[in-house]
């Protein structure tokens, strides 16, 4: 038989086994290997390859470096040896190009010099880079861990420090006093919009007979559940979108909820079956002598925790003028002030507790009365009262509102010097009244 025809390839030389060429024997197949009978004699090795490859590993296992600007570099060993072989091993074995773990898919099937066994061998540098990397990644790992480990002692500090911080649900201090303006800058712009609190110019009552309404062209009258307007010219009122209306107006509880009489608008109001005709000018004197609503400081003292007890009863609730309306309350609030205990009964609505109340300070330093919604209690009845959210009641802006009064259990015998406190107008007695012993 004659000698193979096919070439061995150089790109697999460097994978042979080392062997004795010249010793020996090149004759029958009983003297070449079974992988020499397959493809070949070996290809002889560049010269002076194996001395620069032996240098190159060298570097590698020594772990030293032949550029003067560096010192010397640490092999990576233990769970570092895993990460840093992961993606740049530091042992020989990534030269293998058999796909086995540890094996460069890239080096394969690339020429020897390419590889780094040719004249412009770069095994050496790649060592290096591969090391610097590893290095660069331990020693960030390494701050990491220490800049983890010192937020965790600060933290650990700061809830020493303040215990309930970190549970505390309540803003800071600037925060509370913010929100609270906020509250009050909100609360001023609903009061004097066009058509807002301050702008209620009359409430006029009806019944079945047509009848003139001060400022209003046309006459009104009650029929049945809504308020019918009719003798008035073509285009007098308009709906809420625009709509000129020719002759005949209606304002019913599952209508139009307002409409249009000039710059005035008008809607139907009702208590008990009663129904009212009740219009807001904008022009008004009410909202064009209004420049503001006094009130406290906030305080985060005035915050108060409570428990709601539940039991509803029927109470007879006196309204500002003097009508006497049958209503429903939920249950009381129960909490203390400075370890007085007190209570106030209060009436539970879809988004809060709504409270009306008295203190000490009504009639001098504040309005009649006041309002309170306080959020909703949880499942054990726990909730908080923030007297700072004291608000006026929109009889404070115009005495044509018809707001109820305080029970008599809610008038506590305690001065709340928080809240608002009166309305501000242009003038020292413009349109102020007296409400239940109080100035309005």
């Amino acid at each position: 038989m004659g000698r193979d025809p096919h070439p061995l390839r150089g790109d697999v030389a460097h994978r042979l086994p080392r062997r004795d060429h010249a010793a020996r024997p090149r004759g029958g197949l009983g003297a070449r290997s079974p992988l020499e009978r397959v493809r070949g004699p070996p290809r002889p090795r560049q010269p002076g390859a194996l001395a620069r490859r032996s240098a190159a590993l060298g570097q590698l296992r020594v772990g030293r470096s032949r550029d003067p600007r560096r010192g010397s570099a640490r092999r990576p060993h233990g769970a570092a040896l895993g990460r840093a072989g992961a993606r740049h091993p530091p042992d020989p074995a990534h030269r293998r190009g058999d796909g086995r773990e540890g094996s460069d898919p890239y080096r394969r099937g690339r020429p020897a010099a390419a590889r780094g066994l040719g004249p412009r061998a770069g095994g050496a540098a790649r060592g290096r880079a591969g090391r610097r990397r590893a290095g660069r990644c331990r020693a960030g790992r390494r701050r990491a861990g220490r800049g983890a480990a010192v937020t965790a002692r600060a933290a650990e500090a700061a809830g020493a420090a303040d215990p309930g911080s970190a549970e505390d649900p309540r803003p800071s201090r600037a925060a509370f006093a913010g929100e609270w303006r906020e509250w009050q800058r909100r609360r001023l712009a609903a009061a004097a919009a066009p058509h807002g609190t301050a702008a209620l110019a009359l409430t006029r009552w009806l019944d079945g007979e047509p009848r003139a309404v001060p400022g209003l062209p046309g006459l009104w009258r009650a029929q049945g559940g809504d308020l019918v307007g009719s003798d008035f010219e073509p285009g007098d009122y308009a709906l809420p979108d625009g709509t000129p209306l020719e002759s005949h107006a209606v304002l019913a509880a599952d209508g139009h909820p307002e409409l249009a009489a000039g710059s005035r608008v008008v809607r139907r109001f009702e208590r008990d079956g009663s129904l009212a005709i009740r219009v807001f000018d904008p022009e008004g004197e009410g909202r064009r002598e209004l420049r503001g609503i006094d009130a406290f400081d906030p305080d985060e003292s005035w915050r108060v925790d409570a428990r709601f007890e539940p039991g509803a009863e029927q109470r007879q609730i006196e309204l500002a003028d003097g009508y006497l309306k049958t209503a429903e309350t939920s249950g009381s609030l129960a909490f203390s002030l400075n370890g007085q205990p007190l209570r106030l009964t209060a009436t539970l609505r879809p988004d809060a507790v709504s409270v009306v109340f008295g203190d000490t300070t009504n009639g001098d330093e504040t309005y009649g009365f006041r309002f309170l919604a306080v959020p909703l209690p949880d499942a054990d009845g726990r909730t908080e009262i923030d007297f700072n959210r004291a608000f006026l009641p929109p009889c404070a802006f115009s005495d044509q509102f018809v707001c109820p009064l305080p029970t008599p259990e809610n008038r506590l015998p305690v001065a709340i010097r928080a809240g608002e406190r009166r309305v501000r107008r242009a003038s020292p007695g413009g349109a102020r009244t007296r409400v239940a012993g109080g100035e309005a």
